[in-house]
């Protein structure tokens, strides 16, 4: 059965491909595959790669920090 987007299966598969280390899950087809709930990376991109910029994420202290798309996981990990 496929994972459904976002569902524990697809986390635990993304972490089994990493040595179960959350810092190192990077999305997209050069990390883990197909990943949701990314930070978009289009922020000081450059044309040559325009997903290797920042994107912008509320904390919930309350300030706002740029992370790249390979940052997002280990910030969005619930565990």
């Amino acid at each position: 059965m496929p994972c459904e987007p976002g569902d524990d299966s697809m986390v635990q598969s993304w972490l089994s491909k990493t040595g179960n280390d959350p810092d190192r899950v990077i999305p997209g087809p050069e990390g883990v595959g197909p990943f949701y709930d990314v930070v978009s990376g289009f922020h000081n991109a450059s044309a040559a790669n325009l997903f290797g910029g920042k994107g912008n994420c509320a904390i919930l202290d309350g300030h706002v920090e740029a992370f790249t798309r390979a940052e997002t996981f280990p910030h969005a990990y619930p565990r």
